[in-house]
Parts: structure tokens; C-alpha cells; sequence
């Protein structure tokens, strides 16, 4: 996210502020985000929850002042968490809403109920809209992003429903940004992340291969289970690639 993961314009500088991430996973974001805060100060006397529905992930051996629970998006959440966060941050879980038992204005007021007065929501959702100067590999890839999600009831691009989903919710202030990801050659933070950025786009091909056989048998090509994985990945390390994400935040 171009090193900046909370764009919502929350005064860091104030104490005693509650953050939550939902869909933590590895807890990468609320340590970096923690890491940020500690760098200005003491910390400010901060606490920081983190939420998956797979624990797997989370750290073994969190700081004190950071909390992991077991949590779907789709489910309440804790009664005595309602109304008590500065912020809550979700990135790349709306994939899971299953219409019409769910939507995603549901998950968005379930979010925005956590949030104390004047708390800042932020979304993160990826574009699924194909970039044009991606070679082959990466454009197709993208595609299937985009089957998947119609097929799941969400349109091919669920990142158009955030904002709306926000100001349904009551929220205010509502600001759209795009963020632009560089994968690969295009990647220029030298060669361990130009790596771990290959790395991460392979790594996707399979799961979103194995949704679209399950949800549009009929329009995954046989080719593309085989040597989709390959293709990108000499893509990605020869020509790079660009994915856009989109940020939506609102205030309470």
C-alpha cells in the first residue's frame, strides 16, 4: 500500500486510541501500524485487536498490548466491543459475503457499529478492472478475479460498492483512494521485495483457479490450470505488473 497502511486522517498523536483489524492474518498490519505509533513516542498507551476466522496465522507470542481473536466477518462480533474503536481497518475479506444471507452493507454496519463517535472505518479491496499495460499472464488472472466475484452475486468488481456501503452505514466524510502495487521488475524496493512480490501474485493463481472450476467450470480454460502459474511468474519477473487497490474511509 506504497508504506502507508491507515489513511484514514485519525491524530495518531492522542492516547489511549483502540484499533482493530479484521481479517488480520498474520497480524502484519496492526504490528506495523504499532510499530509506526511507538516510533513518535511511547506508544500512547494504544491497544490493538486483531480478528480471523483462521487462527492459524496469528503470532505466537503477540506484545501484550495487541490481542488476536478467533472472528468471521459474517458473524456478530462481541457485544462489549460495540461502539469502543478509534479504527477499524479491513482489507481483502469482502470475497467471503455470500448473497443474499449476506451482503456487503451488512458486514459495513456490523464494522461501523464498532466504531466510537468521530472512529474512522477504513476498507482496502483490490480493482478488479484489468490494467491495461499488464502483459497477458496478469490480465487473465485478473479476469478470473472478476468471474468469480460475479459469480459469487458481488458484480465483477466489488470495490464500487464501498462507498456507497459506507454512507448507508451513517458514515461521513467519505474519501475513495487508489493505490497503485508494483509486482516484480515494475517493483523498485530492490531485489528481496521485487521477490516477495512474485512470489505473493503465484501464490494467488491456485486458489483463484480451484473458485473459478468450482464457480464457472465451464469458462476455465484447460491451459490456464496447468500453465497460468508458470506464465505469470516469468511475467511478473521479466515485464513486472501493476494492480490497483482501492481505499474507502468514513468517520462515524
Amino acid at each position: 500500500m506504497g508504506g502507508q497502511g491507515l489513511m484514514a486522517p485519525i491524530d495518531l498523536t492522542q492516547p489511549h486510541l483502540r484499533f482493530l483489524d479484521s481479517g488480520a492474518a498474520d497480524g502484519r498490519w496492526l504490528l506495523d501500524l504499532r510499530h509506526s505509533c511507538n516510533s513518535h513516542g511511547d506508544g500512547g498507551g494504544h491497544r490493538y485487536f486483531g480478528t480471523d476466522i483462521n487462527p492459524f496465522f496469528f503470532p505466537p507470542s503477540p506484545p501484550a498490548d495487541v490481542c488476536f481473536r478467533q472472528q468471521s466477518v459474517l458473524e456478530p462480533f462481541p457485544v462489549e466491543w460495540r461502539g469502543t474503536f478509534h479504527v477499524v481497518h479491513q482489507r481483502l475479506v469482502m470475497a467471503v459475503v455470500k448473497p443474499p444471507v449476506n451482503s456487503i452493507g451488512s458486514v459495513v454496519q456490523e464494522l461501523a457499529g464498532l466504531l466510537r463517535p468521530q472512529g474512522w472505518l477504513q476498507l482496502v479491496e483490490l480493482d478488479n478492472d484489468c490494467v491495461r499495460e499488464n502483459g497477458p499472464a496478469l490480465r487473465r488472472l485478473l479476469q478470473y478475479h472478476q468471474q468469480n466475484s460475479a459469480a459469487g452475486g458481488l458484480g465483477s468488481n466489488l470495490s464500487v460498492h464501498l462507498a456507497g456501503a459506507l454512507r448507508n452505514a451513517g458514515l461521513r466524510r467519505v474519501q475513495v483512494r487508489r493505490v497503485d502495487v508494483l509486482y516484480g521488475a515494475r517493483n523498485t524496493g530492490g531485489r528481496e521485495l521485487e521477490a516477495k512480490s512474485t512470489r505473493s501474485l503465484y501464490d494467488v493463481v491456485g486458489p483463484v483457479l480451484a473458485q473459478a472450476k468450482v464457480s464457472t467450470p465451464e469458462r476455465v480454460g484447460e491451459d490456464d490450470l496447468v500453465s497460468l502459474p508458470f506464465l505469470l511468474q516469468k511475467e511478473i519477473e521479466t515485464l513486472g505488473g501493476r494492480i490497483q487497490f482501492v481505499v474507502v474511509y468514513g468517520q462515524k
